[in-house]
């Protein structure tokens, strides 16, 4: 076995441990909607564990089914873009309201992920956010400003950038959304929109949008694993605040990795093909969110390649087996 350090990953886990003995048992479990607390399974990750397990230290009696707790409410979750269990209105002011999907409230640098769904003719103000954030395009068309982005585009948006964006005219849009930090948001006046305008046509201010379509570049480069197949990978972005980084990944059919784990916690955004995986199959539509150090002892494609976007909490090492 390869050992590589994971000091954010362990002693968080350390910390979840020595939260889980000795207290009164409850049925809470956390779920991804903004710290709140209800009896759904934990469906934001690994990192909002502490607010459902009950406090105090270990008891011997106890301590080996509140350590098996713990392990399952550390497990990978699914979730599906097209399922419609799990979605609700994102109501940020009373004429702009979409719908979303809440996945993950990572605890390490505070990232969120969710999908969101905009309806035909739905436009968002100019607004700012205070956290980089990206989004993938997953189905329809994404207006921002005068550009159409379509699907299979990442497109990473800096922080405090000024910009308005909806569905595209034709249809709906689904999309994956990621912010590496907290997530907030302030819509700009009529006046504060202008004034942008006038000092990026005065200034001939670049776009600072980065754009990352799929399959037109060249820039795919061949990874060889110590053990296992080689795959392809197309770098993005490391996110330099916070060492999250995102990537196009390829795996080629038949390809399968030995047993291993990540020195972080990562996700998968299936775009084709299908993924086994130790915790299930992954099909088109699906993202599987990983905790650190969990071991994937089964990890392959079947007789077709697999296309997905990976996002990780920060930057890692993998570890065989």
């Amino acid at each position: 076995m390869i050992i590589t350090d994971c000091t954010a990953g362990e002693g968080l886990l350390q910390k979840t441990e020595r939260a889980a003995g000795g207290g009164t048992a409850t049925k809470n479990r956390a779920s991804c909607g903004r710290g709140t607390v209800t009896k759904n399974r934990a469906s934001c990750g690994w990192g909002t564990v502490y607010k459902g397990l009950p406090t105090g230290g270990y008891t011997r009696g106890r301590k080996n089914i509140m350590a098996r707790r713990t392990m399952q409410l550390l497990s990978p979750k699914v979730f599906n873009v097209y399922d419609r269990d799990g979605w609700m209105v994102h109501d940020e002011r009373e004429s702009c309201k979409s719908e979303y999907k809440p996945m993950i409230n990572d605890p390490l640098n505070g990232a969120v992920l969710w999908f969101s769904h905009y309806p035909e003719g739905y436009w968002k103000p100019d607004h700012r956010h205070n956290c980089a954030h990206g989004i993938y395009v997953i189905d329809g068309a994404l207006q921002m400003g005068e550009a159409v982005y379509k699907p299979e585009t990442f497109i990473w948006n800096p922080a405090g950038y000024p910009c308005g964006h909806g569905a595209a005219p034709g249809g709906d849009c689904h999309f994956l959304f990621v912010a590496n930090r907290p997530f907030d948001i302030r819509f700009l006046s009529d006046e504060e929109s202008h004034k942008e305008r006038v000092i990026r046509e005065l200034e001939k201010k670049e776009n600072q949008l980065r754009i990352f379509p799929a399959f037109d570049s060249e820039i795919w480069c061949e990874k060889e694993e110590p053990i296992g197949s080689r795959f392809y990978a197309k770098p993005l972005l490391i996110d330099h605040e916070t060492g999250m980084t995102v990537e196009y990944v390829r795996f080629p059919a038949d390809f399968e990795r030995p047993a291993h784990r990540y020195t972080c916690a990562y996700g998968l955004y299936i775009i084709r093909g299908r993924l086994l995986t130790s915790f299930g199959v992954c099909t088109k539509g699906d993202f599987i969110w990983f905790p650190p150090r969990y071991v994937n002892e089964r990890f392959r494609t079947d007789d077709e390649e697999c296309l997905a976007l990976m996002i990780t909490n920060r930057q890692y090492n993998v570890v065989m087996i």
